[in-house]
């Protein structure tokens, strides 16, 4: 679906644990590099549940993103 990302023009946050064993770093880095209006967080040891194992990370990268996007409207 790489070839279908460009369509998507919100913004958009990808989050990936740099120890993700399911899906890897490149594979990310290619979805990000898709997406025209998208920003990247890769979580420093995080794996494929970076959300649970690293919660505090990822929730505080959701977080800024959000602000960020309400400080453009």
């Amino acid at each position: 679906i790489l070839d279908q990302l460009g369509r998507v023009t919100m913004p958009t946050l990808v989050v990936h644990g740099d120890s993700d064993a399911a899906i890897s770093l490149d594979r990310a880095q290619a979805t990000f590099a898709a997406l025209p209006n998208a920003r990247m967080v890769v979580i420093k040891g995080g794996g494929h549940a970076a959300n649970m194992t690293d919660a505090t990370e990822v929730n505080a990268a959701i977080r800024e993103f959000l602000l960020e996007c309400a400080k453009q409207k």
